[in-house]
């Protein structure tokens, strides 16, 4: 439970109780979600509820891994092995679960960007000049379109596909284009270094202009995409609800996140105690990691009446962290 509540405006601040040093204190748990360290690779479970969670022991990676990407909802995650390429690998608490083969993407793509309900995923490979859209994610993997690259605008930088991989934005040039079924693009609107997300279930999406503060929502090619709201200077990260009532966006900048009302473009301002990094879906709805470096505490923010909370969660036991110099 927490120990002290401070309220920052519509946003509240938890300061959180420790579980005991040893991961078996952690048995009976709920899993919150997944940390990843990049050097040593590790996948640590965090178990627990926001307030009263504890980093664990690292997962059991299989043999030869050499990437991890953890889905939104962090049901499994996309790894990359050694001579084996890409796979769905499904995550269950502490326990390893099932690999299941991704036939077909290039290896070392350049990025890889889930549906906002991790259904689907497109990832771009410069090396390879490719563009995929990897579907039925992740018990039935298959590859759903391949592009080479060249019939692009440019090279995209960025790229958001919806939950059936039916449709798929990115930006390049300092526009965001719609991917046509042809495999030919649609300017849909001018944004430079621009964050994309579609919203669950569909194939309505939010695009984020950080240099313009604006927030533009696009309902699919019949119709031009609308301002939905303005005065966010320095967006970055965006994610929206798993209902797909509201979408939260990050500022790169300071420490505050904006809850964005979609159905009239209202916007709320939450402060936080860190500068997010992140923003990243784990497995209770509506809440996201947004800082987290290895050795240290992470933070997290969630979704409960009347606002937003944050929250940190301890760092791993000394015991547990013999190899963090």
């Amino acid at each position: 439970m927490p120990t002290k509540c401070i309220r920052l405006g519509a946003c509240v601040l938890l300061f959180s109780v420790s579980l005991p040093g040893t991961d078996s204190a952690a048995i009976g748990l709920p899993t919150l979600g997944y940390f990843i360290r990049q050097s040593p690779l590790e996948l640590r479970p965090v178990r627990g509820v926001p307030g009263a969670a504890a980093i664990a022991v690292p997962l059991l990676l299989p043999l030869g891994t050499t990437q991890v990407l953890v889905a939104p909802g962090q049901q499994y995650a996309v790894i990359e092995r050694e001579q084996e390429g890409f796979a769905a690998f499904l995550l269950d608490g502490s326990v390893p679960g099932a690999i299941i083969p991704i036939r077909g993407a290039v290896t070392a793509p350049d990025f890889l960007s889930f549906s906002p309900s991790g259904t689907s995923a497109a990832l771009v490979s410069r090396a390879a000049g490719r563009l995929q859209v990897i579907g039925a994610l992740p018990l039935a993997p298959q590859l759903v379109r391949d592009i080479d690259i060249g019939v692009l605008a440019d090279v995209p930088d960025c790229v958001a596909v919806s939950d059936d991989g039916g449709s798929v934005l990115y930006s390049a040039l300092g526009a965001v284009y719609a991917l046509l079924p042809d495999d030919s693009s649609r300017l849909i609107v001018a944004a430079r270094r621009a964050s994309i997300s579609f919203f669950p279930r569909g194939a309505v999406a939010a695009i984020g202009d950080p240099d313009a503060g604006a927030l533009w929502l696009f309902k699919g090619l019949a119709e031009a995409a609308a301002l939905m709201a303005a005065g966010l200077p320095g967006l970055r990260q965006m994610a929206p609800s798993r209902d797909g009532r509201l979408l939260f966006a990050t500022d790169g900048i300071t420490q505050r996140i904006w809850t964005v009302t979609v159905a009239d473009g209202s916007v709320s301002e939450c402060l936080l105690p860190v500068i997010p990094a992140q923003l990243e879906p784990l497995r209770s709805a509506d809440t996201f990691l947004i800082s987290y470096r290895p050795g240290e505490p992470g933070w997290i923010v969630f979704r409960q009446a009347g606002g937003l909370a944050s929250v940190f969660v301890p760092g791993p036991p000394r015991e547990a962290r013999q190899d963090i110099q």
